[in-house]
């Protein structure tokens, strides 16, 4: 019963945005974009903490083949400060970003405020003398002034941070049910191979 009425609301928010709902798709490409790097900058953490333990652990395994693939040498003197500039960059690059969702999320908002109000505006100008006068005036500068806010800046923009965050929240989510998936693999592989 509630999926209904959250799904009724879900087309009520596009119907009001109107043709302006086409720029729905493009903002979800970016909060993607952002989610990646969020995901990139988590996944990076690890391998970096544990190569400042363990300068050794770079002849081992997957980071000698990570290094031989990228064509940087592991044995570089200056490749843990080169890591860190990339992990700093990377950071900084997902602050920026952050931020320039944020803008986007925003002027979204505001533009169809700006919309909302003056397309109300007008259907109160174009309104017959008879019913506009037979209503109370209050209820046109409530609605201009306070309901059509209150929709860009309470449900719109909270519709929107949702999506970005909950993009982010299932990118994370994916990332460590897939590192729980290769840990548990390698563990029943390791398994396998003492049992013969």
């Amino acid at each position: 019963m509630k999926t209904k009425k959250y799904f009724s609301l879900i087309k009520e928010v596009l119907s009001i945005l109107g043709t302006d709902k086409r720029k729905l798709p493009l903002m979800t490409l970016l909060f993607i974009f952002v989610s990646l790097l969020d995901l990139i900058g988590i996944g990076l953490v690890a391998p970096y903490i544990a190569l400042l333990v363990d300068p050794e652990i770079i002849s081992q395994g997957r980071f000698l083949q990570l290094f031989n693939f990228i064509g940087v040498s592991p044995y570089s003197e200056k490749l843990i400060l080169y890591l860190s500039f990339f992990i700093i960059i990377l950071f900084a690059l997902k602050f920026i970003s952050a931020l320039v969702i944020n803008w986007i999320i925003l002027r979204f908002c505001f533009q169809q405020s700006v919309r909302l109000r003056s397309k109300l505006m007008a259907a109160y100008q174009n309104l017959p003398y008879i019913e506009y006068v037979n209503r109370n005036s209050s209820e046109y500068i409530y609605n201009i002034n306070s309901i059509v806010p209150q929709f860009t800046m309470s449900i719109l923009q909270s519709f929107l941070r949702l999506i970005s965050e909950g993009l982010v929240a299932v990118s994370i989510f994916a990332l460590l049910l897939s590192a729980f998936f290769i840990c548990d693999l390698k563990l029943l592989e390791s398994r396998l191979i003492l049992t013969l």
